[in-house]
């Protein structure tokens, strides 16, 4: 008898991710103290980011 791995119901699986998906980004609001505070902070991080990135390509020789 060779083994094989359960056989999963994909639409099933995918439901599943979705909300999860939804409870966490759910929860990153909250954490971060409602909507606005979690745009705020979203947006630091991405200045953050794209600032690294500038700086990143500033070292490069042309």
């Amino acid at each position: 008898m060779e083994w094989s791995a359960p056989r999963l119901c994909i639409p099933a699986v995918v439901r599943a991710i979705n909300q999860l998906t939804v409870e966490t980004a759910q929860r990153a609001v909250e954490t971060a103290g409602g909507q606005e505070a979690f745009d705020a902070a979203a947006g630091a991080l991405l200045d953050d980011a794209r600032g690294w990135r500038l700086a990143e390509m500033r070292k490069r020789p042309e």
